[in-house]
C-alpha cells in the first residue's frame, strides 16, 4: 500500500531525472540480489563490478569492428573511413561558409538603405571619417 502511494506522489514531488536515477539504482539493487550479492555490502558489490568490467573489456577487445553498410565499406578499412570523415568535414565547412556569406550579403542589402538616405555632404563626411579611422591619416 505504501509503495502504491509513493508511486502516485513521486511525479509531484521529484523531478524526472531524479526518478530515473532512483529507478536505475533500484534496478541495480534487484540485479545484485538475483546474483546472490548483498547490495548493502560494499566489498561484495565492488567484487561483482570489477569482475563484470573485466569481462566487458575482454569481450570488447575480442569483438571485430562492425561493418557499416551505409558508408559503403568495412570499418576495418581505417584509411577509407578517415578519407570519408575528411570529405564530410570539408563539405560541412563549405556549407557553413556559404551560409555565412549569404547572411552577410543579406545584411548588407538590408543596411544599404541607411547610406542611401544620407545627403551628399553627410556621405562625404562619413567617407572622410572612415578613411581616417582605417588609415590613421587626415584626408
Amino acid at each position: 500500500m505504501n509503495k502504491l502511494i509513493a508511486k502516485a506522489l513521486m511525479p509531484l514531488l521529484v523531478d524526472k531525472k531524479a526518478r530515473e536515477r532512483m529507478a536505475r539504482k533500484e534496478a541495480v539493487r534487484d540485479k545484485l540480489e538475483t546474483m546472490g550479492v548483498n547490495p548493502d555490502d560494499p566489498e561484495q558489490v565492488r567484487k561483482v563490478f570489477k569482475k563484470t568490467s573485466k569481462e566487458n573489456r575482454k569481450q570488447n577487445t575480442e569483438q571485430e569492428p562492425p561493418s557499416n553498410p551505409e558508408l559503403g565499406f568495412d570499418i576495418k578499412d581505417r584509411e577509407a573511413l578517415l578519407a570519408a570523415l575528411r570529405a564530410n568535414k570539408a563539405r560541412m565547412e563549405a556549407t557553413e561558409r556559404r551560409k555565412l556569406i549569404r547572411n552577410a550579403q543579406e545584411l548588407r542589402r538590408a543596411k544599404t538603405h541607411v547610406l542611401n538616405e544620407l545627403s551628399d555632404e553627410q556621405r562625404d563626411k562619413l567617407q572622410r571619417l572612415a578613411m581616417r579611422a582605417m588609415l590613421g591619416k587626415k584626408h
